[in-house]
């Protein structure tokens, strides 16, 4: 196939992309979302509307919405977060697709229709390179408006808001292979009906019975893991299903092998997202991370960090983080260590066991900082105004006046950990200063409206097994792909014109 036929079939393509009316259609709701992040600012004091020609406090915002106001540490970022979601999952990913799948239902059936057949097959291009280039104009038509989303969002949110996350990119790529998963099955129902109903009806059943399939292998799965079922030497017992549980349960298992992994898209366009963002610093465990270090700090490196002095070294732990002025008289550092268990017999035998408290834990820090002749230190509960409306909130903070200056450190505790930021300065403006550093770091949060996916998503990494991996559910889905080209061109290849 010479230049002048590729340039031809591309211009084909184009032509059947830009002269749908569809498509404009679409093109004027994709401008909905992103002229929204144009007009409505995301800032940290609030939400503003016109550059703050009006600015709504996150905490009236969410009594609006039956929300509290005492919890708007996160407001920020959860505004963001879920309109991303809206945005990427539901209105484009799940609307926007089936919108695509009717507008681009036809490309096939008009190909073979009396008439059209007639001038297209005799041209001298084989059968599959024209069907190949439907599938490409398919593409083409969702590659161009997911790109306009992905890009005027991710625009419009880093002009107005403030906020820059090229991990929105992602979205574009995400929405074209998953469209691609399903516009096969379109064309195929397409060449096999000659009709554009029929294709699109297929494509929507199949779409929305797939995602299902793939949904409840997931929960099976997530299940299996959390009970053990998938430790080799796991010592379970359980009664035998019935013989139709087992059936229903191989059959889930082949179907999800074997179909394409369109929910597999929203897990790995996340992760990607995430691995975009630029940090200073980030701990996978805690999912506490440092956005950006204060003027006149640098960071250290891993093997230069310097352990705790022996009076300090049981109240902060290990060091995950340090970072230093360079007369070095200014520090920011990050420990951890485990919490500590307080356990108690009962009169009945039994022992009741007592995790350490954050105020616990500060009040220990405070007594080491300060020595024994130190002045006595004084702890408060951090708020939202002291985190500079960042995303910390809740833990304790230490304030001891050393030889040293200023020294401050936030306690906060998990599950089975204590974490500690310690912010040393001799600054006239130390108390500033500590605003700007908390305001520096952030918490990660579990995406709290699906646990189900945010555990199937931890799970989903390169060096996993091949049932959770995802070069194995990239790889699958495409050459589920490949089968139904096949069978497509198979068909096509069979219709006497």
């Amino acid at each position: 196939m010479n230049v002048a036929t590729q340039k031809a079939l591309f211009l084909d393509a184009l032509h059947q992309v830009l002269d749908n009316r569809v498509f404009r259609i679409l093109a004027a709701l994709v401008l909905v979302p992103v002229l929204a992040t144009l007009v409505l600012g995301f800032r940290e004091q609030g939400i503003s509307l016109l550059f703050g020609w009006k600015t709504w406090s996150y905490a009236s915002v969410a009594q609006v919405f039956g929300g509290s106001s005492a919890d708007v540490a996160h407001a920020r970022e959860d505004w963001i977060a879920a309109i991303l979601r809206i945005v990427f999952q539901y209105y484009a990913g799940t609307i926007g697709v089936i919108f695509c799948i009717a507008a681009t239902a036809f490309f096939v059936p008009r190909l073979i229709e009396k008439g059209a057949a007639d001038v297209v097959f005799h041209k001298p291009v084989s059968r599959f390179t024209l069907y190949l280039a439907r599938f490409l104009a398919g593409l083409l038509f969702v590659g161009l408006l997911s790109s306009a989303l992905a890009a005027g969002m991710y625009l419009g949110l880093r002009l107005v808001s403030g906020y820059d996350d090229p991990g929105i990119l992602w979205a574009a790529p995400q929405l074209v292979y998953v469209f691609g998963l399903i516009y096969v099955v379109s064309m195929w129902a397409g060449v096999t009906t000659r009709s554009s109903v029929a294709a699109i009806l297929i494509a929507v059943v199949f779409f929305f019975c797939n995602g299902c399939v793939h949904r409840v292998w997931i929960l099976r799965e997530v299940q299996r893991d959390l009970t053990g079922a998938h430790t080799p030497d796991a010592d379970i017992e359980e009664d035998e299903p019935p013989a139709i549980l087992r059936m229903l349960g191989k059959t889930l298992v082949v179907a999800h092998y074997v179909l394409p992994k369109t929910t597999d898209a929203d897990v790995m366009a996340e992760k990607l997202r995430r691995a975009s963002q630029r940090y200073v610093y980030e701990d996978p465990e805690t999912g506490l991370r440092l956005d950006r270090l204060p003027e006149g700090y640098r960071s250290v490196d891993r093997d230069r960090m310097q352990p705790a002095p022996p009076a300090l070294r049981a109240a902060l732990g290990e060091p995950l983080y340090q970072a230093r002025t360079e007369d070095g008289t200014g520090r920011i550092e990050l420990w951890r260590r485990a919490r500590a268990v307080e356990e108690t017999p009962r009169p009945d035998g039994s022992t009741r066991r007592r995790s350490e408290r954050a105020s616990q834990a500060a009040e220990e820090l405070g007594k080491a900082l300060a020595g024994p002749d130190g002045e006595p230190p004084t702890t408060s509960v951090l708020g939202a105004d002291d985190a500079g409306g960042d995303a910390l909130h809740g833990g304790i903070l230490v304030t001891v006046e050393t030889d040293q200056g200023l020294v401050r450190a936030l306690v906060r505790t998990s599950e089975d950990e204590v974490t500690t930021i310690l912010h040393v300065s001799p600054s006239p403006d130390a108390e500033q200063e500590l605003g700007r550093v908390l305001a520096s770091f952030s918490q990660v949060e579990a995406d709290s409206t699906d646990p189900l996916m945010e555990l199937y998503a931890q799970r989903m990494t390169l060096d996993a097994p091949w049932r959770t991996n995802p070069l194995f559910s990239i790889g699958s889905s495409l050459a589920f792909v490949a089968v139904l080209l096949l069978l497509g061109w198979f068909r096509l290849g069979r219709i006497d014109f």
